[in-house]
């Protein structure tokens, strides 16, 4: 279905829509009630600026962002470096350990009750690896 809308152009299609909003509740943020924060982001995102560097939606990358490819420059990273992902993740765990991996010294956490958004999903945990992190920032 979403192969279909896509080939078609039809990406206000309330099919395909739906399809990208359950996306978005397994990968992107998977609370029964999203913050107010993430709501209020996504409603005023500006669709036109998004729609041209990235395309209309978080996995459909037709935009003009759609051949970046800076991870060969990962390893002129010099600065403390916390790569986190969530077990459920649109940046899927094993594509955050592949950055990490070219990031010296970096630490890789990966939350596995959470999707994109593991500081409202794990909250708690979230915070404690992050003040674990940069407590050892020199």
């Amino acid at each position: 279905m979403i192969d279909r809308h896509e080939a078609a152009g039809e990406f206000q299609h309330p099919e395909y829509l739906a399809a990208v909003l359950e996306f978005y509740r397994r990968h992107v943020c998977r609370l029964p009630v999203w913050p107010a924060e993430l709501s209020y982001s996504l409603d005023r995102m500006s669709v036109p600026k998004y729609g041209t560097m990235n395309g209309p939606n978080e996995f459909t990358i037709v935009g003009t962002i759609r051949d970046y490819d800076a991870s060969d420059r990962l390893n002129e990273i010099r600065l403390p470096t916390l790569f986190t992902a969530g077990r459920y993740d649109e940046v899927t765990p094993a594509v955050a350990r592949a950055m990490h991996e070219r990031v010296r010294g970096s630490r890789l956490v990966v939350f596995d009750e959470s999707s994109h958004t593991a500081f409202w999903e794990e909250r708690a945990t979230y915070i404690d690896r992050l003040r674990s992190f940069l407590g050892g920032v020199r």
